[in-house]
């Protein structure tokens, strides 16, 4: 494990500079380090798929249809979504003549929100999407 590699490197080192004593401050530091790099990442992934959620809520009061995963462990930042009545080719036009930019995969929409998304944005991108459905 490349962590496990790291913290026994960052052990040598302050082994070899300051003698046995600091090993188990070294190890400390790397640990903080580890879990702080990891709870930020948390709360990047949390912010990302609360956006996404929010953003299918809206659509699917509309009759839109979500084609990505939504279950815990199987989700990503990607949504892809649909609606049975409206061309997407159609609506990537529409919305792109608006500013906002859109995928088309495989015969779905596809956004992917990031962290600095506000949730302002996401309503926003919602109601053009359900306004080019027809389907208010």
């Amino acid at each position: 494990e490349a962590g496990r590699y790291l913290e026994r490197l960052v052990e040598r080192q302050f082994d070899h500079a300051y003698g046995t004593g600091r090993e188990p401050a070294a190890r400390g530091q790397v640990s903080e380090r580890r879990h702080g790099k990891a709870r930020t990442i948390g709360r990047i992934e949390e912010r990302i798929l609360g956006l996404n959620d929010r953003f299918a809520d809206r659509v699917r009061r509309h009759g839109f249809e979500i084609r990505s995963p939504m279950e815990a462990g199987s989700r990503s930042g990607i949504l892809s979504f649909h609606h049975p009545a409206v061309a997407n080719l159609e609506t990537v036009g529409y919305l792109q003549d608006r500013g906002i930019h859109i995928g088309l995969r495989e015969g779905a929409l596809r956004v992917s929100p990031h962290y600095y998304n506000s949730e302002d944005e996401i309503d926003e991108l919602a109601a053009a999407v359900v306004d080019r459905s027809g389907n208010h």
